[in-house]
Order: structure tokens, then sequence, then C-alpha cells
């Protein structure tokens, strides 16, 4: 089974060189307001532990941030979200 961007022939976004650095800043910065969170190579996962889910197979809100480069900025860090 190939993805759509496979294809359709688009090349996913580029990783921004400073990804991981800037996420694990914004991790310790979200620690603060204590949030919970997973840092992985390419993603923060972030958790919000006082509110609830919308149903029991989700127990606690998050959403995904991945840090990559933004074409119409200059190629600079943009944090995105799922």
């Amino acid at each position: 089974m190939t993805t759509t961007a496979q294809s359709t022939g688009a090349q996913p976004e580029p990783e921004h060189p400073d990804a991981y650095a800037r996420l694990g800043a914004l991790m310790s910065r979200l620690h603060a307001y204590g949030l919970e969170t997973v840092l992985q190579r390419r993603k923060l996962i972030v958790f919000n532990p006082k509110a609830p889910g919308c149903c029991p197979d989700v127990p606690r809100p998050a959403d995904t941030i991945t840090c990559k480069a933004r074409q119409d900025d200059d190629g600079r860090a943009w944090f995105f979200t799922s």
C-alpha cells in the first residue's frame, strides 16, 4: 500500500534542522503550565491532565506539534499542530 504523498509524487515537508531542540524548548515551557508531554524525534505530543477526554477511548485531550521549515517565510522554523 502506498501513501497519498507517494502516489501523487508530492514530497514530505522537510524537517527543520533545529526541530528537536525547538520542540524540547517548547516542552519545557508547556511543563510550566502543567501540561504533560512526550517528546519524540519529529513531534511533541501534549496532554492536558486536568481536562476530561471526549470518550472512554480518549481519556485525556491531546495534540501533536511538529516543527517544520515554512518555505513562504524563508525556511524559518514554525510550529504546526495536528
